[in-house]
């Protein structure tokens, strides 16, 4: 997969963290940081309460005002969008 492929290339996911760091153009170097960066075997990820009212007021602020109730309805406009650039897959 192209997982198993990166992964033992994830060295040059590193590179620019020293010269991000140099020229302070990071807000957050630990994002860049020397690290394991793919992931291999799954991960369960869960939000605690505050970063679920977070992301509900980001989409709030966001995307209502574009007309997206929700994803799902986000995904349906980017559906039929492609459907119409590009055709169905039948």
């Amino acid at each position: 997969s192209t997982k198993s492929y990166m992964a033992p290339l994830v060295s040059k996911f590193d590179e620019p963290y020293e010269r991000a760091k140099e020229l302070n153009r990071a807000a957050d170097l630990t994002q860049m940081a020397p690290g394991a960066k793919v992931a291999l075997q799954p991960h369960t990820q869960t939000f605690d309460e505050r970063a679920k009212i977070f992301l509900e007021d980001q989409w709030k602020a966001t995307m209502l005002p574009l007309g997206y109730e929700n994803y799902n309805t986000f995904c349906d406009a980017v559906r039929e969008r492609n459907r119409k650039l590009f055709g169905s897959r039948n």
